[in-house]
C-alpha cells in the first residue's frame, strides 16, 4: 500500500499539523473530558451558530468530530497505517469560514500506528475499538453532560455522514480488493464493535438508515438523519428561524412531500 499521505486528511478531514488563521477557540481534546472545558466550547460555539440553547452546539461539534472518525475508518481501509488521532494528540480548533463557523483538527506529533507484527483484521480490530471506547465515546458523554442531551442523539451526528462517506468511497474504489476491504472494514464498526465499547446498549452505527429523494441530485436518494441536528433550534437572519432539514428524522411523510413541494418550487423560482 501507498505511505499515508498527510496532505489527504487535512484535505478531506481538516486533520492538520498547523494551526488554522484566525482561530477563535483552541482546545485540547482530552481536556473536553472535564465539564469545564466542555462547557467553554459550547458556550463559545452556541452564539456564532445562533443557536438557542448549548445543545444544539454540542449536536453540531458531534458533527464536526465525526471528522475524527470517518478519518480514521479511511485510513484503516485505504492504508496499512494510521495517524494518532488519540486526545492527548489532537488540539480542537474553531474558525471562522466565509459566513460560517468550523472546527479544525491539529496533530501534535505525526505518530502513526502501523500493522506490521499484526494479522490485518486484528490490527484493524484494535484500532476502531481504541479509538471509539478511549477517545471518542469520553468526548460524547462529556457533551452530553454540559448539554443536557441524550448521548445518543451526538452518535446519531457521526453516523449519518459515515454512511454517506463509505459509499463515497466504495464508488471511487480502483479495484475490487479495495472495494472488500471498505466494505468489510464498515462491516466490523457496524456489526463487530460490542455496544459496551460505546457505552450503549446498541452499537449507533448498526442500524438501517431509510432514503428518501435527493432533490439537489435527480434520479439519486439521501440518507435520512439518524438523529436530529436541532438545526431547527438556530435563528437565521434572512429566515427568522429554521424548520426541520428535509433529511430529519422528525418528519412525518406527509410533512417531508409537503416540505419538498416547498424547495422545489424555490429551486424553479431560481433558475
Amino acid at each position: 500500500m501507498q505511505a499515508l499521505d498527510l496532505s489527504e486528511l487535512e484535505e478531506r478531514f481538516d486533520i492538520r499539523s498547523e494551526d488554522r488563521n484566525g482561530v477563535i477557540v483552541s482546545i485540547p481534546a482530552e481536556q473536553l473530558v472535564v465539564r469545564e472545558h466542555a462547557d467553554r466550547l459550547l458556550q463559545a460555539y452556541a452564539p456564532l451558530i445562533r443557536a438557542r440553547g448549548v445543545e444544539v452546539a454540542a449536536t453540531y461539534f458531534s458533527g464536526w468530530y465525526g471528522s475524527i472518525c470517518i478519518a480514521m475508518q479511511y485510513m484503516v481501509s485505504h492504508y496499512d497505517h494510521v495517524l494518532d488521532l488519540s486526545l492527548a494528540n489532537v488540539t480542537v480548533q474553531l474558525y471562522p469560514n466565509d459566513r460560517y463557523y468550523h472546527f479544525s483538527f491539529k496533530i501534535g506529533e505525526p505518530h502513526i500506528k502501523r500493522l506490521d507484527g499484526y494479522e490485518r483484521e486484528e490490527w484493524r480490530n484494535s484500532v476502531l475499538e481504541t479509538l471509539y471506547r478511549d477517545n471518542v465515546r469520553p468526548v460524547i458523554e462529556s457533551l452530553a453532560r454540559s448539554a443536557s442531551i441524550n448521548a445518543g442523539q451526538l452518535w446519531g451526528q457521526i453516523v449519518t455522514e459515515m454512511y454517506r462517506q463509505v459509499d463515497s468511497w466504495l464508488i471511487d474504489a480502483s479495484d475490487n480488493s479495495l472495494k472488500r476491504r471498505i466494505s468489510n472494514d464498515f462491516r466490523f464498526l457496524t456489526h463487530g464493535l460490542d455496544a459496551d465499547v460505546f457505552g450503549r446498549k446498541k452499537n449507533p452505527f448498526n442500524m438501517k438508515l431509510r432514503t428518501v429523494e435527493n432533490l439537489f441530485k435527480p434520479g439519486c436518494q439521501t440518507y435520512i438523519k439518524a438523529a436530529c441536528c436541532l438545526a431547527y433550534r438556530t435563528d437565521d437572519p434572512e429566515d427568522n428561524g429554521h424548520k426541520y432539514c428535509y433529511t430529519c428524522p422528525r418528519l412525518s411523510i406527509q410533512e417531508r412531500e409537503e416540505y419538498k413541494a416547498l424547495i422545489l418550487e424555490r429551486q424553479a423560482f431560481l433558475s
